[in-house]
């Protein structure tokens, strides 16, 4: 067992591509299997989207992602001739967010 290793590193890693198209097909899949009233991004039970030390470079990944996702849900809910909500749950803690890669600006 590598004693380097850390529950971070077990962690998806928004910056491969394919976790990023993994998490947004299933969040397309269900918006348009479901008509739902909006749906929530939960990222305070699995926060950490990015290796230790590319938190902050992620920041801009990590912005268009949820940037895709407000797209996709407008796009269905204009279909639906409704708007379609998004709730993101991040930790109270502004500094703790910046440091998971989340722009708060």
């Amino acid at each position: 067992k590598n004693f380097f290793t850390t529950e971070f590193d077990r962690a998806f890693d928004y910056s491969i591509k394919e976790v990023r198209y993994f998490y947004f097909s299933y969040i397309k899949e269900q918006l348009e299997r479901y008509d739902v009233y909006g749906i929530e991004l939960d990222f305070t039970r699995e926060p950490y989207c990015f290796p230790i030390g590319r938190e902050i470079a992620g920041m801009p990944i990590m912005t268009d992602f949820i940037k895709s996702i407000r797209e996709l849900a407008d796009g269905i809910g204009k279909k639906r001739n409704k708007e379609i909500k998004i709730s993101i749950l991040l930790p109270a803690n502004p500094i703790s967010v910046y440091k998971m890669g989340f722009d708060i600006s």
